[in-house]
């Protein structure tokens, strides 16, 4: 659901084809996921936003590339600990599922956590900010540890991961689906814009 400009065989993305086809009055799209992972509820919205998923208005940040949903990102902070690099670069991705940046950033944040997350007591561990223009979207530890049963046991992870980037693109943080969780997405091609607002958790108990 990228842009055409690095599609494959330059072939351009469904909902282009849809708002050119006028079976959609609105060139975009937007993503809501539930908090579980296999929970069904998550919806992909064709042609704008339900403004039932959303929990606060949309706040629009324009994009620094037409290619990936990429944004201008000030800081990333655990707690009121700085991690941030120059000019960095938030990338929204829902085919990631976690938060992943450059393993020389990541592994010092992750140095701040246990070894071994503690499924029921998450009272030690920080909150996890992205600040995006000067405003700021927080994950609490219940927000950004991810939860699942291996056999029958209840088993937790930290949602965020390190990757080998090259240099050049060492500045990249890619928020997944941890991320898109608690933010309600738009996506909006038309105006080369992407929009966050607060996702609605009571909707998605009778989603």
């Amino acid at each position: 659901m990228a842009w055409q400009t690095i599609a494959e065989l330059d072939i351009p993305p469904l909902f282009e084809t849809l708002y050119q086809q006028g079976q959609i009055s609105d060139n975009s799209f937007s993503i809501y996921l539930t908090d579980t992972i296999g929970d069904k509820g998550g919806k992909l919205v064709i042609g704008g936003v339900n403004p039932a998923y959303a929990a606060s208005e949309f706040r629009y940040f324009p994009l620094s590339s037409q290619t990936y949903w990429a944004i201008g990102l000030d800081d990333i902070k655990l707690d009121d600990t700085s991690y941030g690099v120059q000019d960095m670069v938030a990338i929204v991705d829902s085919g990631t599922s976690l938060i992943a940046g450059d393993k020389k950033i990541i592994d010092k944040m992750k140095a701040k956590f246990p070894t071994q997350i503690n499924c029921t007591d998450f009272s030690g561990l920080p909150t996890l900010t992205f600040v995006l223009s000067g405003f700021e979207y927080t994950l609490q530890p219940k927000d950004y540890i991810v939860s699942f049963m291996n056999g029958d046991q209840l088993q937790c992870i930290l949602g965020i991961a390190g990757i080998n980037l090259p240099s050049q693109l060492s500045n990249l943080i890619i928020l997944g689906d941890v991320f898109i969780r608690n933010y309600y997405t738009h996506f909006d091609y038309g105006k080369s814009r992407l929009g966050l607002a607060a996702s609605n958790r009571i909707k998605r108990e009778t989603a």
